[in-house]
């Protein structure tokens, strides 16, 4: 009798791992995206609005206001234009983010191919690679789709409306307080001081990282369940992934591990800035080939590793200290991992709540 197999050995097991990989590298691209559109509102689109707001302001103040400035004519022409501007900087970061995501659903789907077709022995590869047409299909439809019930479109008009109305708050505490333009425009922008980081745009910038997180969150899933729809020949169903969260989130915790049929149960973002993923489960060779052919053309160990079995879930934890070396240093950079094999940091410290890497520097302290 065969020696079991090691769970983690397993097609299922490997799929698990290569995910939880996958996941970290999404993470970090995610951080790209969102220096570009955050980057694209402190170059382009504040400086234009402060500049905006200061001559407004002047104005303002040379003509007078009285104790009614809300209602007066200037005023609200100067909220309107503000308004207008933001929403032309949506506008933009709209289309950009677009052009993007589309890329990404590409990549996602070419990946998941990729990974299901190596995982798979030849005889049952027939049943996993769809055809050009089909990822053309797969890259439009999850683009176009709704991001936690509401189109991308509406995700950046309300972050327009929501800035008016924090601007038009602390216009209004400084205008009744009789504070001067270049004091009003502080409370938008905040202080060099602090890096402008106390300001009113401040709250933009995170509200607009958030978006970029879940609406790339929203892609990968979504391009990835697309591809396994078209592969339900081979699988199984889908396991849910947390392995970014388990220790911090309530919410996506309890999902850890659980498997849910293709195009059926939750799916990740569960929620704003949600981290988790989800890994393909097969269904064992014989369910795929037939147990007679599976017999007769793949050989035991293939069928052995090939099982069906589920892979229990895993935390990140145990993930990254199960992986060698090679792998550490190139998911969080040598320093990073040496501090890590030495035992001065946990690996749950490695990573924010938001997924980003924490710099060296601060882990080191």
């Amino acid at each position: 009798m065969a020696d079991p197999i090691d769970p983690k050995k397993t097609t299922n097991g490997k799929l698990q791992s290569r995910a939880i990989k996958h996941a970290i590298y999404l993470e970090r691209y995610k951080s790209t995206v969102e220096q570009e559109i955050v980057g694209f509102l402190n170059e382009e689109v504040f400086p234009d609005l402060l500049a905006k707001l200061q001559a407004r302001l002047e104005r303002i103040a040379s003509r007078g206001v009285d104790s009614g400035f809300e209602t007066t004519k200037r005023y609200l022409q100067m909220i309107a234009d503000l308004g207008s501007t933001l929403k032309d900087g949506g506008t933009e970061i709209r289309k950009r983010l677009a052009e993007l995501m589309r890329e990404l659903a590409k990549i996602e789907a070419r990946w998941q191919e990729t990974v299901l077709t190596q995982s798979v022995p030849a005889e049952a590869q027939v049943y996993v690679l769809p055809d050009e047409a089909v990822n053309l299909r797969i890259v439009q439809q999850v683009v176009n789709q709704p991001i936690q019930g509401k189109p991308m479109q509406d995700w950046w008009d309300e972050l327009a409306a929501d800035t008016q109305k924090r601007l038009t708050t602390q216009i209004g505490i400084g205008l009744s307080q009789g504070e001067t333009a270049d004091q009003i425009v502080r409370r938008v922008r905040g202080t060099q001081a602090a890096g402008y980081r106390d300001g009113a745009l401040q709250a933009t910038r995170q509200q607009a990282a958030a978006i970029v997180r879940t609406v790339s969150g929203h892609v990968t899933t979504q391009a990835r369940e697309a591809t396994y729809a078209e592969m339900d020949d081979v699988l199984e169903g889908v396991q849910w992934v947390a392995t970014l969260d388990t220790k911090t989130c309530p919410t996506c915790g309890p999902l850890d591990g659980k498997v849910f049929p293709v195009k059926e149960g939750p799916r990740p973002p569960a929620h704003w800035n949600c981290r988790c993923t989800t890994a393909p489960v097969t269904k064992s060779l014989e369910a795929i080939l037939g147990k007679r052919k599976a017999k007769e053309t793949v050989s035991e160990s293939t069928r052995a590793s090939m099982d069906g079995q589920v892979p229990e879930s895993v935390t990140y934890t145990e993930w990254i200290k199960d992986q060698d070396a090679a792998t550490q240093d190139e998911v969080f950079g040598p320093g990073r991992a040496r501090l890590l094999r030495a035992g001065k940091i946990d690996p749950k410290d490695l990573v924010t709540k938001t997924g980003k890497l924490r710099r060296l520097e601060d882990l080191q302290r």
